[in-house]
């Protein structure tokens, strides 16, 4: 039958007619999986030790059971809802990233149940809510297994505003391998991408940071940069900023006089 992992199990042994209890506390460790491509089946070897007439005897039997690992909530407690922006929890893919040999079980034998301020919202695996839900509203979220105990978790939202950013910069022309610092404003981002376009005009990622104010850059080839502005659980926002770069003034000199003793009588011609 479904033991779950954990989970004390009690199984009765006969011998010579008199039965006794025992307690079975299956761990995965301790299991071996039966048959190989099956994640859910497992054995474990029972020894009894019988007393006859004085003697003792050794009585050895397998039980094969499926087993079920107990299901760990998502971890949706410090994850802020976007104002305004779709929440979307796929607890397949969770698991999946997690611990693969989960998922087979746990989508066969599970029932999910997700519930706002105490009312049935949804049934299934994923779940979409969208950001308009009220500060403090609660969510819930309950599975029901095979074997192992329902599982109900309360989470009460929390509210985040998408944060917000703008990019300048504090030269709007520049001479190519001079400084310029470029300057970002931003509410409540947590983390902030920087991005400079290549030599195809594509933007791509030079840095990482947490939220700084400024970035000094020495541009060449490229002047256009972008920053994206992190907050978990809100979309993404950008700005874009293009600084002009300028090249110096390449300047040469020649003469019809170069190589000649640079004497010129009055009226004679030259050319530079």
């Amino acid at each position: 039958g479904w033991v779950c992992i954990g989970e004390p199990v009690e199984y009765e042994e006969v011998s010579d007619g008199n039965p006794s209890r025992h307690v079975l506390k299956p761990t995965r460790g301790s299991a071996v999986t039966n048959p190989a491509n099956d994640p859910t089946m497992y054995t474990v070897d029972v020894v009894a030790q019988i007393n006859v007439g004085g003697v003792q005897c050794k009585a050895k039997r397998s039980l094969y059971y499926q087993v079920e690992e107990p299901y760990q909530p998502f971890p949706l407690d410090t994850l802020p809802i976007c104002n305004g922006e779709e929440l979307k929890l796929d607890l397949l893919e969770y698991m999946e990233k997690k611990d693969p040999e989960r998922v087979l079980v746990f989508s066969n034998y599970s029932k999910v149940s997700w519930y706002v301020d105490d009312q049935l919202y949804s049934e299934g695996f994923t779940l979409n809510l969208d950001g308009t839900t009220l500060e403090g509203t609660k969510l819930t979220q309950v599975v029901e297994q095979t074997a192992c105990p329902t599982v109900r978790k309360d989470y009460v939202i929390s509210h985040a505003n998408r944060p917000h950013v703008t990019l300048s910069s504090e030269k709007g022309k520049m001479c190519v391998g001079d400084t310029v610092s470029l300057l970002v404003q931003t509410d409540n981002a947590t983390k902030l991408e920087w991005q400079r376009v290549d030599n195809w005009g594509e933007f791509q990622t030079f840095e990482f940071t947490n939220v700084v104010d400024r970035f000094k850059i020495s541009p060449s080839l490229t002047s256009k940069y972008r920053v994206k502005a992190s907050l978990i659980g809100c979309e993404t926002t950008s700005d874009v900023v293009e600084v002009e770069v300028q090249y110096p003034v390449e300047v040469t000199l020649s003469s019809n006089l170069e190589g000649k003793q640079v004497t010129l009588c009055r009226d004679d011609e030259a050319w530079f």
